[in-house]
């Protein structure tokens, strides 16, 4: 768990601890812990948008290869799929738009570089397995053929409808042609506070079902800091006669928040076909001054050195057809919009 939810980057990183984990002790444990990681992960992956991004708690769009590339040797049902999700993560690692191309080099050096190093080996063959463990398999876990996980409360619809419900209802979708859209709620600005519906949270409460998930809750209240040199040095300051306990205080304000009292949400997501979504969206306990707008990519939750560039920064939908209508009665504001995606 990453602030508070599945996060597939972090996963595969633990994924590589794992493997090393058996190598070293030889518990099958170890192995079944990989095959149950694996299947998450392939869930997410096989399907468009082919990774999870802002769909993660904590917003990693990479995605370390080794402990994947060890399935290779694990029999041929094991081969096949970790085969499929090599070639969706990595067959244009050299692009400029990979994922690899927008990571923080100091992750390069920490566990991204000697990830892709020891691939490369295990690519080559250069299996770490001994002598004492090699007659051990991982188990085959099935793919999953559930649309919704009720603990993380990610859905997916059709073939490329993904929504996590325990982030607001943020959802995104696109064809085979790189047409796509990302709708990644709301934020209403209240003077110099926010309130926001992109935000992790068990809090949330999601229902799905058939072709449709509904999301019910309370926008998060966030405010802008303004880093500057004086409040650098008071931070300093403090750190150094508090340390540790700092933290805590410090998770409260920019991590882990407890929903408004003051504005509710609720979402309804509704799939009709492959190509066409329809979203309704309420939000009540607006004042006069309030200000609503759609939310960019970028999620407001300090996730530290984990988010990078995406295209999404620039445009939300591409190559499709958006209608909206909006209607407010006393403070209550919904917005219907419906995206048409080209088949």
């Amino acid at each position: 768990m990453e602030y508070d939810g599945p996060d597939l980057g972090y996963l595969t990183v633990t994924l590589d601890c794992l493997w090393d984990l058996y190598d070293q002790t030889g518990d099958f444990k170890f192995l079944d812990a990989a095959g149950r990681a694996f299947a998450f992960m392939e869930w997410f992956i096989t399907s468009p948008p082919h990774a999870a991004g802002q769909h993660n708690a904590r917003n990693t769009d990479y995605l370390v290869p080794y402990g994947l590339t060890r399935f290779l040797a694990e029999g041929e049902d094991w081969k096949k799929r970790a085969e499929r999700v090599l070639r969706i993560l990595y067959n244009n690692t050299d692009s400029p738009e990979h994922f690899f191309s927008a990571v923080d080099d100091r992750y390069v050096s920490h566990y991204i570089g000697h990830s892709v190093l020891r691939a490369i080996s295990q690519l080559q063959g250069e299996s770490p397995r001994t002598e004492t463990n090699s007659t051990q398999t991982v188990p085959l876990v099935r793919e999953i053929q559930s649309n919704y996980f009720s603990g993380s409360g990610h859905w997916r619809a059709g073939q490329s409808l993904l929504v996590s419900g325990k982030k607001g209802g943020i959802f995104s979708a696109g064809s085979h042609d790189d047409a796509g859209i990302a709708d990644f709620g709301w934020i209403v600005q209240r003077a110099k506070k926010e309130y926001v519906s992109h935000w992790w949270s068990p809090d949330w409460q999601v229902e799905a079902r058939d072709n449709r998930i509904s999301v019910r809750g309370k926008l998060y209240p966030h405010v802008e800091h303004l880093s500057t040199p004086a409040k650098h040095a008071i931070l300093r300051l403090t750190s150094f006669f508090l340390g540790r306990h700092l933290i805590a205080w410090l998770k409260s304000i920019l991590i882990f928040k407890a929903g408004g009292e003051h504005l509710s949400f609720h979402r309804e997501i509704f799939l009709e076909s492959a190509e066409l979504i329809h979203v309704e969206d309420e939000i009540g306990g607006l004042l006069p001054g309030d200000k609503l707008c759609r939310a960019p990519r970028a999620s407001k939750r300090h996730v530290a050195s984990a988010d990078s560039f995406h295209p999404e920064d620039f445009v939300l939908a591409q190559g499709c057809h958006i209608s909206e209508t909006r209607d407010q009665t006393d403070n209550v504001h919904r917005i219907k919009t419906s995206y048409q995606i080209p088949a």
